[in-house]
């Protein structure tokens, strides 16, 4: 018997999912973190003020696109998890199955 042609690291895929959840969280902080800036006596001068807005909402633009991302490959990540320990468990009875001897009829022949 050869090596298995694929292998699944669940402790890495575990990895991705949580830094994509710590990711996840994070951005959807950062939308009540920018409006605590939102005093005009922070920016001073109407241009810097006027400068901040326009950052301000396109940066709600971008990162709600972000976040639309991240969801989607948080979601394929945990998907591709749940698929591979199906099928580990579906070999797993398999191959349990294969090995399991026929049960006796009681007849001796």
């Amino acid at each position: 018997m050869g090596a298995p042609d694929l292998k699944v690291n669940y402790d890495l895929l575990g990895e991705y999912q949580n830094n994509l959840t710590f990711v996840k969280n994070e951005f959807a902080g950062l939308h009540d973190q920018i409006h605590t800036l939102d005093h005009d006596s922070v920016w001073g001068a109407d241009e810097v003020k006027h400068a901040m807005d326009t950052f301000q909402g396109n940066w709600k633009i971008h990162r709600e696109k972000l976040e639309k991302s991240i969801d989607t490959l948080l979601e394929m990540v945990q998907k591709t998890v749940g698929y591979f320990q199906e099928a580990d468990q579906e070999l797993a009875k398999a191959l349990h199955d294969d090995n399991t001897p026929a049960p006796s009829t009681g007849k001796h022949g």
